[in-house]
């Protein structure tokens, strides 16, 4: 009784997803799995950056199996109710087929996969032939090869020979955006970006539609295209300075057959960066930040989590309280600082723990950091963008680091946390900090310089008369 069913169940499950496990499980005959033993080999998995819950395959090592399984396989059995519920509703089971398509096209074509087959077998080939303790021969080594170059060949020819499988599919020839005119601009936040859509042929075609979304992940909004001159398209509405805009292109024959473009959607889609308005000039910065924390700082609670450094790079002193700093360009406000009084050369750690509810809001964040790369973003308490830090994946156990301290582009290195992003000062000050710090060879002799090894003992004890030896 639910009007579109595709979009409540959305709301909770990841659909597109979803689907996507579905058909790898059953075009693959993975004997161990949810498809065929019901409980065996998958986790549900709640994504809390999407806010909704998927299947996760694991333990693949029975695949290759039957090569005669329906593609519909155990659907009219009511114990699999991921088969059985969502492929009777018509728009879910074309979205299903258009992903099987794709799998089936791409990972079973007879040139690439004997290609792939060869390529691992040679890979391995030696190795197998001199295992003294292999528990099956070389020759059956061989023979296996060859068996499962038949596997797919045979898996192939039977899914191809499936009427739902075998439809006439729409083929979409070009996808591409502009912004006034031209293609693939960098949209400012008062642009449309015009997306146009070109195909084969529209004689078929009963409607094409973009699903477009805002941010790197989350869901799409659906929205039909305009047909005119040959071509279908749509305009994504003005967004938000800085924003991340991810879309995909759905063309539907009359015969309900579904393309999508790019063909791994919703993994794989076109995306664009609208640009960041003009920053505004500040002496606080973002200095340094560390998204793989595994063994360099804990917070007060002895956690390893994420950290940001903030640092004032001027000569007066700067209060924190109503900055901001924030992970989302589009909620710039996840994190607030408190009323503290920076001063120059000083530096301010939050941890981004999403643990300000157990740990407090005074510099604990409501977000943490991605070790894949993300953006972050520090505003004033107008909201004005003062500093951003865009960044790649991270190394566990790096910084991330401005590079001269405080005004100099970012770099992956050893950390300096809170503490100046310069190697050299970082250790004189880690140095002259300590009352006494002995510094030996393996060896164990003292303040020597031996075999181009640099052995010192270093006293900041008005009693002692030592020099720092540096080679």
């Amino acid at each position: 009784n639910i009007a579109n069913p595709y979009l409540y169940l959305n709301e909770y499950l990841d659909l597109d997803a979803t689907l996507w496990h579905l058909a790898n499980e059953i075009i693959f005959s993975d004997d161990d799995s949810y498809i065929n033993k019901g409980g065996m080999d998958y986790y549900v998995y709640y994504d809390k950056y999407n806010d909704r819950i998927l299947p996760i395959e694991y333990d693949g090592n029975t695949v290759f199996g039957n090569p005669n399984w329906s593609p519909f396989y155990n659907e009219s059995n009511t114990d699999f109710a991921l088969l059985n519920k969502l492929l009777s509703i018509p728009e879910i089971r074309q979205r299903y087929l258009a992903h099987f398509r794709t799998i089936l096209f791409e990972c079973f074509d007879e040139n690439y996969i004997n290609g792939l087959i060869d390529y691992y077998a040679n890979f391995i080939n030696q190795s197998v032939s001199d295992d003294p303790q292999k528990i099956y021969t070389y020759s059956e080594f061989l023979i296996e090869l060859e068996e499962l170059k038949g596997y797919f060949a045979q898996r192939n020819t039977f899914l191809l020979n499936n009427n739902e499988v075998n439809q006439d599919s729409p083929q979409i020839e070009n996808v591409y955006y502009s912004v006034n005119n031209t293609n693939y601009a960098q949209p400012n936040s008062s642009d449309e970006v015009l997306v146009t859509v070109f195909l084969e042929s529209t004689e078929s075609i009963s409607e094409v539609n973009l699903y477009y979304g805002t941010g790197l992940t989350g869901t799409f909004e659906k929205t039909s295209m305009a047909y005119n001159s040959g071509s279908y398209t749509y305009s994504i509405p003005p967004q938000n300075s800085g924003q991340y805009v991810r879309f995909y292109v759905e063309a539907v024959n009359y015969n309900g057959s579904i393309t999508y473009d790019p063909q791994g959607a919703e993994h794989d889609v076109y995306i664009y960066q609208v640009k960041i308005d003009q920053i505004m000039s500040s002496d606080l910065v973002i200095n340094e930040i560390m998204a793989s924390n595994d063994n360099i700082a804990t917070d007060e609670f002895g956690e390893y989590d994420d950290w940001i450094e903030v640092y004032n790079k001027g000569d007066e002193s700067i209060n924190l309280l109503g900055y901001h700093l924030s992970d989302d360009i589009s909620n710039l406000t996840k994190y607030t600082f408190p009323d503290f009084l920076l001063q120059p050369n000083q530096y301010f750690i939050v941890w981004a723990d999403d643990d300000e509810e157990d740990q407090g809001d005074y510099n604990h964040a409501t977000f943490k950091l991605s070790a894949a790369g993300e953006e972050l973003y520090l505003s004033d308490s107008n909201l004005n963008l003062i500093d951003n830090c865009l960044f790649g994946e991270q190394q566990t156990d790096f910084g991330y680091a401005r590079v001269p301290n405080g005004v100099g582009n970012f770099v992956i290195q050893q950390p300096t946390f809170n503490f100046n992003n310069d190697q050299t000062s970082y250790l004189s000050e880690q140095l002259l900090e300590k009352k006494l710090i002995k510094i030996i060879d393996v060896l164990g002799r003292d303040s020597k310089i031996q075999d181009g090894l640099i052995l010192i003992e270093i006293y900041d004890d008005n009693s002692f008369n030592k020099k720092l030896i540096v080679d």
